[in-house]
């Protein structure tokens, strides 16, 4: 009886044990790290799960089949004493039963732990590489894929699952393919590859239209571990045409920037953050005389005048630091030597992100300019002089403001000295009623019409008194700015020339009167005063000498 239960123990064992390591790993469901693993964590757990019952159920199966083999054992031996059959009981199970728990449950659930292990390693790979925007293929020494992403799939224009087990250099263009040949078999014989493990580099890929595409790629070989027998390898591509395409918007930017800048008639300079100048144009560079190399950074600090060094930097410094752009004139030494003035106009300039990134300038030669200036205000000083020096009263009005006035101009009006007019309104001294025709004269001339240049009005002293003037306007420019110059003649010793001029002189002693119609005046003829009278009712007299009683007078009084 007890060797038909050992025998039927033992065939009940013999089913279980031993477990080959092949049919442990399908019976967990597990597959080996380069096999497809569970689709998800979830399952990968499940199946860890169900191979543990497994195993523990095993374990309660040694132990039941070595505690019946036991007892059969010491049946078999007729062992009477109690003691000493449990002693042969214990030394049969420890030394048959420990081994059989070891290769039947030890090491069929290490290797699972370590599979498991692999299969989540697996699982958190393939979450993050599907998660990447870079596509990931990995394939082994014969150019076989065993693994893509979602995003080369994408890239390269094929379904899910259409690329697993195809060749990787199918995919490829065709003048890629040598190469890619030619790395696989210097890898495996131990020679230098030209690709593999070098970091990543610039290519064209293909999608499966046909379609070309540049590509960042990485070539390298996966790292090893127990359950990997052969060699696997890894590229992780990157679609770069956006930024081919920006790049070569950039450089055709630069382009149509240096030509610009090349082609324009002024100087140009670019400065970055560090407050260095990094860029000039040709017309700089042909205005110096020397290479970008030689300017660049502080170098065309060098060309600038050392009376004007200093007030230069202050200014590009000053701006800098509150972000302004600013005007200054300052001189630059010419590629012969000679010093030129010119303009420097500055604005700050800006990344696309809005950041500030430093300034650019341009500089123009005003050397002409600056010494037409100077005959212009030399010209001034010499016509302020003859001005001032005139007789006549002279005044020049600016933007309807007395600007200047000579001496002669403050005496009629009644000033003391030329800067008590200076600033007043340049109608101040027009009598009131002759103001209008005078804003009519400016109105029509500011319009372009034509207006009297020469005219008569009341002129008001500084006291009120009213006195007859002459006015000449002229356009002038008065310190660089248009003006009206006006000439004053005052009329009141002319009027009482002209009014004696009209009275016709009567002799004092014989009556006779002076006739001076159709003659020249003082050269008519003297007649009878009743009958010029008849004649001219409306004429005024004056009393003189005619020259016969002129001439008697003189004898009479001894005159000689």
């Amino acid at each position: 009886m007890g060797s038909q239960r050992g025998l039927l123990s033992g065939r009940f064992l013999i089913h279980f044990l031993p477990i080959p390591a092949d049919r442990l790993h399908m019976e967990t469901g597990m597959e080996k790290h380069q096999a497809h693993l569970p689709a998800t964590q979830l399952e990968a757990q499940l199946a860890v799960v169900q191979s543990a019952a497994k195993i523990l159920g095993r374990c309660v199966v040694v132990v039941f089949a070595m505690t019946t083999l036991g007892d059969g054992f010491i049946w078999s031996l007729r062992v009477q004493n109690r003691a000493i059959g449990m002693l042969v009981d214990g030394l049969f199970v420890s030394i048959c039963c420990l081994p059989l728990l070891y290769i039947s449950i030890l090491r069929p659930l290490a290797r699972l732990a370590a599979e498991q292990g692999a299969a989540a390693a697996e699982a958190r790979f393939r979450i993050v590489a599907q998660a990447m925007r870079d596509a990931i293929t990995i394939f082994d020494a014969r150019g076989t894929i065993r693994f893509v992403n979602r995003a080369a799939e994408g890239m390269l224009g094929y379904s899910p699952g259409a690329l697993i087990g195809a060749k990787l250099e199918t995919l490829m263009p065709e003048e890629r393919r040598e190469a890619f040949r030619s790395d696989l078999r210097a890898f495996a014989s131990g020679g230098p590859t030209a690709f593999i493990g070098k970091g990543p580099v610039e290519r064209v890929s293909q999608r499966k239209n046909g379609e070309r595409f540049p590509v960042e790629l990485t070539w390298d070989r996966l790292p090893a571990d127990d359950a990997q027998k052969e060699i696997t390898f890894v590229v992780i591509q990157r679609e770069i045409t956006a930024r081919k395409q920006a790049e070569a918007a950039l450089r055709e930017s630069e382009a149509l920037f240096r030509n610009m800048t090349d082609t324009a008639p002024v100087m140009i300079w670019i400065s970055d953050l560090s407050r260095k100048l990094t860029f000039f144009n040709r017309v700089w560079l042909d205005f110096r005389g020397r290479p970008m190399e030689a300017e660049i950074g502080d170098g065309w600090s060098e060309g600038v005048h050392p009376e004007d060094y200093e007030a230069c930097q202050h200014a590009y410094n000053q701006a800098f630091e509150a972000r302004q752009g600013f005007d200054l004139e300052f001189r630059l030494r010419r590629a012969d030597g000679e010093y030129r003035w010119v303009l420097e106009r500055t604005a700050p300039r800006y990344a696309a992100d809005g950041t500030f990134a430093g300034f650019i300038g341009s500089c123009l030669d005003v050397t002409e300019r600056k010494q037409a200036e100077e005959v212009l205000r030399a010209s001034e000083k010499h016509f302020r002089e003859l001005l001032e020096s005139l007789p006549v009263a002279v005044r020049i009005i600016q933007g309807g403001t007395i600007v200047f006035a000579n001496a002669a101009d403050a005496r009629l009006h009644g000033f003391d000295s030329p800067e008590q007019e200076i600033a007043m309104d340049g109608f101040t001294h027009i009598s009131e009623q002759d103001r209008p025709r005078l804003t009519d004269y400016v109105r029509r001339r500011a319009a372009g019409e034509e207006a009297p240049r020469r005219y008569e009005v009341g002129m008001l002293r500084r006291d009120g008194s009213e006195f007859r003037a002459e006015l000449d306007v002229e356009r002038v420019i008065f310190n660089g700015a248009p003006a009206v110059l006006v000439a004053i003649r005052d009329l009141t010793d002319r009027k009482r020339i002209e009014m004696y001029e009209k009275l016709l002189p009567v002799c004092c002693v014989c009556g006779k009167i002076r006739d001076d119609a159709n003659t020249e005046h003082g050269a008519g003829n003297w007649g009878r005063f009743e009958e010029y009278l008849a004649a001219h009712s409306d004429t005024q007299f004056s009393h003189t000498f005619c020259p016969e009683c002129f001439e008697d007078y003189r004898k009479k009084n001894l005159m000689p």
